[in-house]
């Protein structure tokens, strides 16, 4: 696998992250959900998600970067890395 293949997967696992942590932020703060389903987060709990939500998208974002960056380095013509 190369390193471009290998961010992009944890690019993707990061994002399920994110996106499981704001699935569970908007039940949290919903009525709609059931009494089998109800998620009761307290202020400490729905900080610590919303800094996990950041810390994830912070590091997606550098990892894009990286991605970009060796990108740039190949040379012209270069294929993709297989």
């Amino acid at each position: 696998m190369s390193h471009i293949q290998n961010h992009a997967e944890n690019l993707q696992d990061m994002m399920g992250a994110i996106y499981g942590l704001a699935d569970m932020l908007e039940k949290a703060g919903s009525g709609d959900t059931s009494e089998d389903e109800a998620l009761m987060l307290s202020r400490f709990q729905r900080g610590c998600m919303v800094t996990a939500i950041k810390h994830l998208a912070g590091h997606a974002d550098s990892l894009t970067d990286v991605i970009q960056e060796q990108e740039a380095r190949k040379p012209a013509g270069a294929g993709g890395e297989a």
